[in-house]
């Protein structure tokens, strides 16, 4: 049986996804490209979050694959943004 209610609120996180993307925008734009990569690395950081305690299936727009192999990638991408973000240097 098909439960929209439960589609709509699955569906909701491609908006959270989309909002988290948009906020690393912005700060990129409006503070400076670290400052925006510290919050990319954050939005994957809580996607993982999510993603390793939500029911199955999970939010559509974080379950790809298996979601232990869903939550080392998403670690990984976030540890790895965070430290090429703390080991660039600035512009002099």
């Amino acid at each position: 049986m098909h439960d929209p209610a439960g589609g709509r609120r699955r569906d909701g996180s491609l908006w959270a996804v989309a909002a988290g993307l948009a906020a690393t925008v912005a700060v990129g734009l409006l503070v400076d490209a670290r400052t925006g990569a510290y919050v990319l690395a954050g939005v994957l950081a809580i996607g993982a979050l999510v993603r390793a305690v939500a029911h199955s299936p999970g939010p559509v727009a974080l379950a790809v694959r298996a979601r232990w192999l869903d939550v080392t990638v998403l670690t990984a991408l976030a540890a790895g943004v965070a430290t090429l973000a703390a080991i660039v240097p600035t512009p002099a």
